[in-house]
Protein backbone atom coordinates (compact mmCIF):
# COMPACT_ATOMS: atom_id res chain seq x y z
CA UNK A 1 0.00 0.00 0.00
CA UNK A 2 3.13 2.36 1.12
CA UNK A 3 4.41 2.08 -2.47
CA UNK A 4 1.03 3.05 -4.15
CA UNK A 5 -0.10 5.98 -2.09
CA UNK A 6 4.15 7.16 -3.11
CA UNK A 7 3.84 6.86 -6.85
CA UNK A 8 -0.02 7.66 -7.76
CA UNK A 9 -1.08 10.13 -4.90
CA UNK A 10 0.34 12.96 -7.22
CA UNK A 11 -0.32 11.69 -10.35
CA UNK A 12 -3.78 11.06 -9.01
CA UNK A 13 -4.35 14.62 -7.85
CA UNK A 14 -2.95 16.33 -11.58
CA UNK A 15 -5.85 14.10 -12.86
CA UNK A 16 -8.36 15.25 -10.13
CA UNK A 17 -7.64 18.80 -10.58
CA UNK A 18 -7.49 18.51 -14.84
CA UNK A 19 -10.82 16.64 -14.46
CA UNK A 20 -12.45 19.97 -12.27
CA UNK A 21 -11.19 22.56 -14.39
CA UNK A 22 -12.87 20.97 -17.23
CA UNK A 23 -15.98 20.45 -15.45
CA UNK A 24 -16.58 16.90 -15.95
CA UNK A 25 -17.98 15.89 -11.94
CA UNK A 26 -18.28 12.16 -12.92
CA UNK A 27 -14.97 11.39 -13.50
CA UNK A 28 -14.00 13.68 -10.88
CA UNK A 29 -15.59 11.94 -8.06
CA UNK A 30 -13.87 8.73 -9.52
CA UNK A 31 -10.05 10.03 -9.32
CA UNK A 32 -11.17 11.79 -5.79
CA UNK A 33 -12.62 8.41 -4.06
CA UNK A 34 -9.58 6.33 -5.57
CA UNK A 35 -7.15 9.05 -3.68
CA UNK A 36 -9.33 8.71 -0.54
CA UNK A 37 -9.01 5.32 -0.64
CA UNK A 38 -5.42 5.58 -0.52
CA UNK A 39 -5.63 7.89 2.25
CA UNK A 40 -7.84 6.21 3.81
CA UNK A 41 -5.33 3.22 4.16
CA UNK A 42 -3.20 5.26 6.65
CA UNK A 43 -5.52 7.08 8.29
CA UNK A 44 -5.08 10.39 7.05
CA UNK A 45 -8.57 11.49 7.92
CA UNK A 46 -7.61 15.61 6.73
CA UNK A 47 -7.02 14.20 3.50
CA UNK A 48 -9.62 12.14 3.22
CA UNK A 49 -12.14 14.91 4.57
CA UNK A 50 -10.80 17.06 1.88
CA UNK A 51 -10.87 14.59 -1.19
CA UNK A 52 -14.24 16.78 -2.46
CA UNK A 53 -15.50 13.43 -3.75
CA UNK A 54 -19.22 14.42 -2.36
CA UNK A 55 -18.67 18.22 -4.11
CA UNK A 56 -17.52 16.13 -7.34
CA UNK A 57 -20.39 13.58 -6.79
CA UNK A 58 -22.92 16.30 -6.39
CA UNK A 59 -21.52 18.32 -9.41
CA UNK A 60 -20.23 21.05 -6.95
CA UNK A 61 -17.21 21.94 -8.55
CA UNK A 62 -16.28 24.84 -7.22
CA UNK A 63 -16.79 23.76 -3.54
CA UNK A 64 -14.04 21.51 -5.31
CA UNK A 65 -11.83 23.56 -6.33
CA UNK A 66 -11.76 25.60 -3.13
CA UNK A 67 -11.03 22.18 -1.13
CA UNK A 68 -8.11 20.67 -3.87
CA UNK A 69 -6.06 23.34 -2.21
CA UNK A 70 -6.06 21.23 0.97
CA UNK A 71 -6.21 18.29 -0.41
CA UNK A 72 -3.02 18.61 -2.20
CA UNK A 73 -1.03 19.91 1.02
CA UNK A 74 -2.37 17.11 3.03
CA UNK A 75 -1.94 14.41 0.64
CA UNK A 76 1.66 15.81 -0.04
CA UNK A 77 2.25 15.70 3.99
CA UNK A 78 1.01 12.28 4.14
CA UNK A 79 3.47 11.27 1.24
CA UNK A 80 6.62 13.16 2.49
CA UNK A 81 5.64 11.45 6.52
CA UNK A 82 5.45 8.17 4.59
CA UNK A 83 8.68 8.44 2.85
CA UNK A 84 10.50 9.33 6.15
CA UNK A 85 8.86 6.66 7.85
CA UNK A 86 9.82 4.07 5.15
CA UNK A 87 13.69 5.66 5.67
CA UNK A 88 13.48 4.95 9.03
CA UNK A 89 12.65 1.74 8.60
CA UNK A 90 15.39 0.69 5.82
CA UNK A 91 17.81 1.97 8.57
CA UNK A 92 16.88 -0.37 11.43
CA UNK A 93 16.60 -3.24 9.06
Amino acid sequence: MLSYILEDSQTLLQELQQLIDAGNPEEASRVAHSLKGLCLNFDATEATQAAAEAACMAGKLNESKQLFPTLTEKTTELSRELTNWQHQQAKTH
